[in-house]
This record gives structure tokens, sequence and C-alpha cells, in this order.
């Protein structure tokens, strides 16, 4: 499996690797550049964010990727030579994008298991005067509208 510390290495090279195009449209540009710069940050969130940051700057990376695969695989329909490059950058951006998403969704669930366990162990009191409260209010602002 491949590292995630790879990630913004290998992103940051495949939107460079788009340089080459004889036909760099602007939108290939701007997702080129938005990669380049959300690979950076990914990078610094993976090494010196906080965790409470890392979610957000893994979402980040995240669309920008996408992005950038939405223009390579445009990017098929408009050259029909040398299309080699964008399916295999394709399916190396899927990946790599398959990879941060399932890191993402570890991050948030252990963040929200542990903010659950804080507010029940610190204040249960709380947690079950104002748990009740949220739910009427918001059933009653669905039902209200009707």
């Amino acid at each position: 499996m491949l590292p995630i510390l790879a990630i913004p290495f290998i992103g940051s090279a495949l939107g460079l690797g788009t340089y080459f195009f004889y036909w760099a449209t602007e939108l290939l540009v701007i997702s080129r550049w938005l990669e380049l710069v959300a690979s950076a940050l990914l990078l610094y969130g993976i090494l010196k964010a906080e965790n409470q940051y890392k979610s957000s700057i893994m979402l980040i990376w995240l669309g920008s990727s996408s992005l950038l695969f939405m223009t390579l695989v445009g990017s098929l329909w408009t050259m029909y030579t040398n299309i080699l490059y964008p399916i295999i950058a394709d399916v190396v951006l899927a990946y790599m994008m398959y990879i941060v998403y399932k890191e993402y969704l570890r991050l948030t669930e252990e963040t929200t298991i542990s903010s659950w366990r804080f507010c029940i162990s610190h204040s249960p009191k709380l947690v079950l005067t104002v748990a009740p409260l949220v739910v009427l209010f918001l059933a009653f602002s669905t039902f209200s509208s009707t």
C-alpha cells in the first residue's frame, strides 16, 4: 500500500506532468497549480498540522485532486494522440484519492468518537438535557415548513 507521505509528491508530479501537453486549456492550468498548492498543503498537514486541522486539509486536497481528475478525463475527448498519460494519471490519482479518503474517514471517526466520549464523561446531565431539545428543535423545524 502506498504510504500517505508519498501522496503529495506524486500528486505534484502528476499535476506538473501536464506541462508537456501542447493543448493546455485554462482549466488544465488552473487545476495543475491548484493540485500543486494542495499537495504542498497536504504535506504540511501530514507532517506538522494538529489533528483537528488534518481532516480539513485532506478535504482541500481531495477537492483539488477531483478537479485535476475530471480535467484529465475531459482531456481524453480533446486529444486523440498520446492518451496514455491521462489514463495512467487518472488511475494513479484515483488510487491516491481512495487512500486519502480512507485516512480522512479514519481520522474523522476517531475525532467524533473521542469528542462524544469526552462530552458524555464530563457532562452527562448536560448531554441528557440538551440532546432531546435538539431533536425536538430539528423535528419542529422540519415539520413546521410543510
